[in-house]
């Protein structure tokens, strides 16, 4: 998924078999054309009609259900283009189970431009977390499955 304010509620299961069950990325970056929306209303940072480069950022507030699964090789992969000065933001909500069948359950990249918080529940059960994970808070299990806890 490489989007923004994605609301993601999982009820039921997400395998990703021999990929991540859930991925946010924040692709390459581009080049757009400038143009003014606005009719000469606002100040552009660019002259119209050249190109400028665009960063694309992906955001997504994930929600797993009690009862709910998320697996895949990670559950959950957060990650931005190496390219691009890109910004990701995942809020995670854990009440169901989070399992990586590779390693950590969830794999978050080491990135100064992201921002990824996980709670877990009381009824959540995570199977590790490995990388750029600002806040974590936990009243389940995060478990070593996947090689290491946090």
């Amino acid at each position: 998924m490489a989007a923004d304010n994605t609301r993601l509620t999982i009820a039921g299961r997400v395998e990703g078999n021999a990929k991540p069950g859930i991925r946010v990325y924040a692709g390459p970056p581009y080049y757009a054309l400038c143009t003014d929306p606005y009719a000469g209303a606002s100040v552009n940072f660019c002259r119209l009609g050249s190109y400028y480069l665009v960063a694309p950022w992906a955001g997504a507030s994930i929600r797993v259900a009690e009862g709910a699964t998320v697996s895949g090789l990670s559950a959950l992969t957060v990650s931005r283009d190496p390219r691009a000065a890109s910004y990701v933001s995942v809020d995670l909500t854990n009440a169901g189970t989070m399992t990586g069948t590779a390693g950590p359950a969830i794999l978050a990249s080491q990135s100064v431009s992201q921002n990824v918080s996980a709670t877990d529940a009381a009824t959540g059960t995570i199977g590790g977390i490995r990388g750029g994970v600002a806040t974590i808070v936990n009243d389940g299990v995060i478990s070593g499955v996947g090689g290491v806890a946090i």
